[in-house]
């Protein structure tokens, strides 16, 4: 995502394997931007050319 990435970020520590899992959750209706900003960013330049 964009500008709105850093909001719902979450770190997970796991000791075991010796890492930091970074997890996200975001709502459905940011989940729908996303998707919208994705489409938009991919299929604008073919358009374009």
């Amino acid at each position: 995502m964009y500008a709105d990435d850093p909001i719902y970020r979450g770190l997970i520590d796991d000791d075991q394997d010796q890492r930091t899992w970074c997890v996200t959750q975001y709502s459905s209706s940011l989940q729908m931007l996303d998707w919208i900003l994705n489409i938009f960013h991919f299929f604008i330049p073919f358009t374009i050319n």
